[in-house]
C-alpha cells in the first residue's frame, strides 16, 4: 500500500495534465523564451532572472489556490477528512507538484536562453522553493478570500512583497533594505 503523500501527489499530477495545467505551463514557458529571444541582448540578460524567480513564484500561487477552491467547491475537501489523509499531505501535495513543475519551466527556460554558465545547484533549489512558498501562501491567502475571484484580485497584491528581491534586477536604486536582499548583495 502506497504512502497517502505519494497517492495524492501523483493523483494530483494527474489531474494537472487532465485540466491543461501542464500545457499552461508549456505555453507559459513558450512565450518566456520567445519573449527573451526578441529583446536585445542586454535587456535578456537582466529579464531572464526577472521571469525566473517570478513565474515559479506566480504560477504556483495562483493555480494551488485555484485548485483549492475547486476541491473546495467539489467536496474534495470534506470527502477528504472521512480519509486517513492528512491536511498536511494534502497541502505538500498541492504545493510540492506544482513547485516541482515551476523548477522544471525554470530549468528549461533557463537552460535555453541563458547565455552563460548557469549554477544549477542553486537555481533549481530556488526555484523549487520560490514555488514552495507561494504555494503556501496561497493556503494562507485562499482562507481570507474565499471565492476565486477575490482570491486572485486581492491574492495578486499580497504576492508583490515576494518581488521584493527583484527590485535591484529592475533599477539601480541603493536604498539601504535593497542591500540586504540576496540579490542586493
Amino acid at each position: 500500500m502506497s504512502h497517502p503523500l505519494a497517492t495524492l501527489a501523483s493523483t494530483d499530477v494527474r489531474l494537472q495534465v487532465r485540466v491543461g495545467v501542464y500545457a499552461v505551463f508549456a505555453l507559459v514557458a513558450a512565450l518566456f523564451l520567445l519573449a527573451l529571444h526578441l529583446v536585445p541582448a542586454g535587456v535578456s540578460h537582466r529579464l531572464l532572472p526577472i521571469l525566473l524567480m517570478g513565474d515559479p513564484s506566480l504560477l504556483a500561487f495562483f493555480f494551488v489556490g485555484g485548485m483549492v477552491v475547486v476541491d473546495r467547491d467539489g467536496g474534495v475537501l470534506e470527502a477528504l477528512l472521512t480519509t486517513p489523509v492528512t491536511l498536511s499531505a494534502y497541502m505538500a501535495a498541492k504545493v510540492g507538484t506544482l513547485s516541482a513543475l515551476g523548477a522544471l519551466l525554470g530549468v528549461v527556460v533557463a537552460a535555453l536562453a541563458a547565455s552563460g554558465p548557469v549554477a544549477w545547484w542553486l537555481l533549481v533549489p530556488a526555484l523549487f522553493l520560490t514555488g514552495l512558498v507561494a504555494g503556501l501562501l496561497a493556503f494562507v491567502a485562499i482562507a481570507f478570500w474565499q471565492d476565486v475571484n477575490r482570491y486572485f484580485l486581492f491574492g495578486g497584491i499580497a504576492i508583490i512583497p515576494l518581488f521584493a528581491p527583484l527590485v535591484p534586477f529592475l533599477s539601480s536604486v541603493s536604498w539601504p533594505w535593497v542591500q540586504a536582499l540576496p540579490t542586493g548583495a
